[in-house]
């Protein structure tokens, strides 16, 4: 394996990045002088880095059987288009934490566009994987039932399973030996589980707000549990100060990020009110 990145602060969004964006990142670095005079060079990678790109992006999704039987996996791709053949260090998977799909985390269309769609407009061949029980992956049965009526499932061996079914499958389609991958918050445990078994696989292992320390474990109980568009609300704006969520997080934004959620869970999304389920382990 040959690098890992570490990130557990806030980072350049696209809905914020521009210009000054990265004067101040030029500046933070030492390339910059305070009056606005930053050496060209380094200033022109920097807005290569995080500005928009260009060009139109390719889309496909796949269902790719995981390792245990009767479960599908949620794989979607996004790349330039017109364009099949990738490197190894141009070939990226994401993957979701405990909450959420992967598909409202990585490919939710908001001012600024997605992260798939930003790498994909710069060369990469992108892609991410919904474990059992999230998105649009098999959903056990147990989550037709009560939460207290079964336990929990889709622990972080499992999920670290159908990590390696998904990355097989690229790996199998591309004729590559390793790809790079991208886990945020408890997807950082499965990506780094699946890179401990799998060193030769890996050709860099970005962990995105990694998980770090619980003092107390979370309190939930039974195979899964549920988020309401309210209660949800001021997870998903955690951090941000009370007199800039309207600002940083707008009311149509979020409402367009839980329609999408929704969107991928239909069972859920039928209830009154409508819910997401997620699992629990």
């Amino acid at each position: 394996m040959a690098s890992v990145a570490l990130r557990s602060s806030r980072s350049f969004s696209d809905s914020t990045t521009s210009e000054s964006s990265a004067l101040a990142f030029a500046l933070r670095v030492g390339e910059a002088d305070p009056t606005g005079a930053p050496k060209p060079r380094l200033l022109d990678r920097v807005r290569a880095a995080i500005l928009p790109g260009s060009g139109s992006v390719s889309s496909e999704t796949f269902m790719v059987p995981a390792l245990d039987p009767g479960i599908q996996l949620h794989v979607r791709n996004k790349r330039p288009a017109g364009e099949d053949r990738f490197s190894a260090e141009r070939i990226v998977l994401f993957v979701h934490g405990a909450t959420f799909p992967s598909e409202t985390g990585f490919d939710i269309e908001l001012p600024g566009g997605s992260w798939m769609d930003f790498v994909a407009r710069r060369g990469f061949d992108a892609y991410f994987v919904d474990v059992r029980g999230y998105g649009r992956s098999t959903r056990p049965a147990a989550m037709e039932q009560p939460p207290a009526a079964n336990a929990p499932f889709a622990d972080t061996r499992e999920a670290v399973r159908d990590i390696t079914a998904a990355v097989e499958f690229i790996l199998k389609r591309r004729g590559v030996p390793r790809i790079n991958l991208v886990g945020w918050s408890w997807g950082t445990t499965t990506k780094a589980g699946y890179a401990a078994e799998n060193p030769a696989k890996v050709e860099k292992l970005v962990l995105y707000a990694p998980v770090w320390f619980l003092p107390q474990p979370p309190p939930y109980q039974g195979a899964y549990r549920i988020g309401t568009r309210d209660s949800v609300r001021p997870f998903n704006s955690a951090g941000i100060p009370k007199e800039r969520i309207e600002e940083i997080s707008p009311t149509e934004w979020y409402d367009k990020w839980w329609a999408a959620n929704l969107a991928t869970d239909p069972v859920g999304a039928s209830r009154n009110p409508p819910v997401l389920r997620s699992r629990t382990a």
